[in-house]
């Protein structure tokens, strides 16, 4: 097989997000509905409240149905995760259902808090991989039609560590693995403090999630270790994209160590630098439309 290795470095224009704060407060579990606007106006957006017996409540998932979606239908699935105190409706004040418009693609995502999409060392009631892996994979699979050939996962901030860290441990249900700004050295304990970090600001929750550096979750769910024990598929496609102004110092180096682990275990990948900061979530809007291409290139 002839690999394709390849580093794209773009600079992007920084969208305006003042319209999108119309999305804010629409949704919310238990509530289903359909958004009609100009192009997207045959996309339909539901929100199951789905009942978690691992987590012993329900969990409010955003799922985006393709133009014109039928149930008889087998669609290839992109599961997108949230940043840290995000939730399901995160991704509708993003350009993300503009960018859908044309693509028969199902889109989950589900309300995570601040979990770190691991099984909480912490919080016996947080145990959110097996969430998604026991119930919400299998749910969607059911409900929706999912394509079991033709699945992605990716996510931004503490959802693109998430993507990474649940598409390497599964890599039997997941082709492509899109990380948007993930900080892939989770969970961060030997990052020293800097003036600017704003690691003070999540490491309770980091500390409720993964426990201390020795722990069984945090040596199991570091990217790092993951790429290098397991076994890759032949099918893999990693997508990653970071912000140039990121405030987490450590983003673009830990970047470039992941790029090298790639080359290493001849992962094929695609690497992308934005004018973007971290929390403005503007890098989300400027990588979309490629991340998207290239999911839709690696489902075929």
């Amino acid at each position: 097989m002839a690999w394709q290795f390849y580093m794209a470095i773009q600079q992007s224009t920084p969208t305006d997000y003042s319209m999108k704060k119309r999305f804010q407060g629409l949704l919310w579990a238990g509530l289903s509905l359909t958004i009609v606007c100009g192009p997207v106006r045959s996309q339909s957006v539901t929100v199951d409240s789905i009942y978690s017996s691992i987590l012993k409540r329900k969990v409010a998932t955003t799922i985006i149905l393709p133009p014109n979606y039928t149930a008889t239908k087998s669609y290839p699935v992109f599961y997108l995760l949230h940043r840290w105190a995000g939730n399901h409706a995160s991704f509708l004040k993003t350009n993300l259902l503009t960018e859908l418009k044309d693509r028969q693609l199902l889109v989950v995502t589900p309300s995570a808090d601040t979990s770190w999409y691991v099984n909480a060392v912490g919080n016996a009631t947080s145990r959110y991989e097996d969430f998604m892996v026991q119930e919400l994979f299998p749910y969607i699979d059911k409900k929706y039609g999912a394509n079991p050939t033709r699945q992605a996962i990716g996510g931004y901030s503490m959802g693109g560590y998430g993507a990474l860290q649940l598409g390497l441990k599964h890599l039997e249900r997941f082709r492509f693995i899109g990380d948007i700004s993930g900080p892939i050295n989770a969970p961060f304990y030997d990052v020293p403090p800097t003036p600017r970090s704003p690691l003070p600001i999540i490491m309770n929750s980091v500390r409720v999630a993964f426990g201390d550096q020795n722990s069984s979750v945090a040596r199991e769910s570091n990217v790092f270790n993951l790429l290098q024990s397991n076994p890759v598929s032949p099918r893999l496609f990693v997508y990653m994209a970071v912000g140039k102004q990121d405030e987490f110092d450590f983003m673009i180096p830990q970047h470039q160590l992941l790029i090298e682990a790639l080359k290493k275990k001849q992962v094929p990948f695609a690497y992308q630098e934005y004018e973007a900061n971290h929390f403005s979530g503007k890098v989300v809007d400027a990588c979309l439309p490629d991340l998207l291409t290239q999911l839709t290139i690696n489902l075929k």
